[in-house]
């Protein structure tokens, strides 16, 4: 036999291994990130995982929970209107909880902003959310229009193009933690989602492109999406060459986050609305969300707005158990952070 005779074969082999390994490893972190899945469901139960879909009923994505999120065109995405499930309820307005009218006020009216803190991530009803017994506590009518995953960009956005038609006397942003957890994986800082919804339409073009080439090239995006996932740190470092990184990138997202909470109080004035920006609190008192914090309550200061911030409060403050994982509450939690904030707003008067 030749002696490329003789090579081929082994190339062959070798490929064929290669393959196998790559499928196999492709494999082994879908079943890590479903098992990762599991566990924050066993953390926090009810899990509200969150569907992404169209207006007419298509999904996107490969997750498929019991909280459906459709396609915005200004804020990427928002609670689909009008969905009840055993443990939350949405409304016609894509509000969590019941019927609310839209411009008759009977009570003074409060609008809730923010993540999945905010919404109720985990609560067994919507009367367990902080929203609800803040209603309680201080006889008024609050919306909670908080969307899982929402940023202070996104925020603001529903701010100016919705919520104040809704003629709000207070408007109460919950919020820190999702500016902070993910400044890098947006291109738009503030704003999460987007960048998924833009890696789906690339992936999309890359295997419906004219050339053959192009389409073939790209199904590693279709074959190996937990391997390319895990690989997307390391491209970010080697070609993000003039971006920057680290504590500075940190400072940047607080300062982000500062000015929209700045320009949500301007507004809110505005409308002839009160404005309060509460900074949610975390579990394990992480040194550089901390950090975040407090570059971002500087620069609120410094525009005249004072922020709540629920982890640096006196004893009791927000107890470890009532975390059901590092930055979701039970309904314990809900309860004690509404007594805090009501008790805020009482004392300062913005419920006028």
């Amino acid at each position: 036999m030749s002696r490329s005779g003789k090579i081929i074969p082994i190339l062959f082999v070798n490929m064929l291994i290669l393959c196998l390994a790559t499928f196999g490893l492709e494999f082994k972190l879908a079943l890590d990130r479903r098992k990762a899945e599991a566990k924050w469901s066993t953390q926090v139960t009810p899990y509200y995982w969150p569907s992404l879909q169209t207006h007419d009923g298509i999904a996107l994505g490969t997750r498929s929970g019991p909280l459906k999120l459709v396609l915005h065109p200004f804020l990427s995405y928002a609670n689909l209107p009008n969905q009840k499930t055993p443990h939350f309820s949405v409304n016609h307005l894509g509000f969590r909880g019941g019927s609310i009218p839209k411009y008759e006020k009977t009570k003074k009216r409060i609008i809730v902003i923010g993540g999945s803190t905010a919404f109720g991530t985990g609560l067994q009803s919507d009367d367990e959310t902080f929203a609800q017994r803040l209603e309680h506590l201080l006889n008024a009518e609050v919306i909670n229009a908080a969307v899982v995953g929402h940023a202070s960009g996104q925020e603001l956005v529903s701010l100016v193009m919705e919520l104040v038609d809704l003629q709000p006397d207070l408007v109460i942003a919950l919020n820190g933690w999702n500016d902070y957890e993910r400044p890098l994986t947006s291109k738009f800082r503030g704003s999460n989602g987007f960048a998924e919804i833009e890696e789906q339409l690339k992936t999309l073009q890359s295997v419906t492109d004219d050339s053959l080439l192009t389409r073939v090239s790209n199904l590693y995006w279709i074959l190996f999406p937990n391997i390319t996932k895990k690989l997307e740190p390391l491209w970010l470092r080697l070609f993000r060459s003039g971006e920057q990184t680290g504590e500075t990138d940190l400072a940047l997202a607080a300062a982000v986050y500062a000015t929209n909470m700045t320009k949500m109080h301007r507004i809110s004035e505005a409308f002839h609305s009160t404005f309060l920006c509460v900074l949610q609190p975390d579990r394990d008192r992480q040194q550089r969300y901390r950090a975040f914090r407090e570059t971002a309550k500087m620069h609120l200061q410094q525009a005249g707005i004072v922020a709540l911030d629920l982890s640096e409060l006196d004893e009791p403050g927000i107890k470890a158990e009532w975390y059901m994982d590092e930055m979701h509450l039970d309904a314990a939690g809900n309860q004690a952070i509404a007594q805090i904030i009501a008790n805020k707003i009482v004392a300062d008067g913005l419920l006028r």
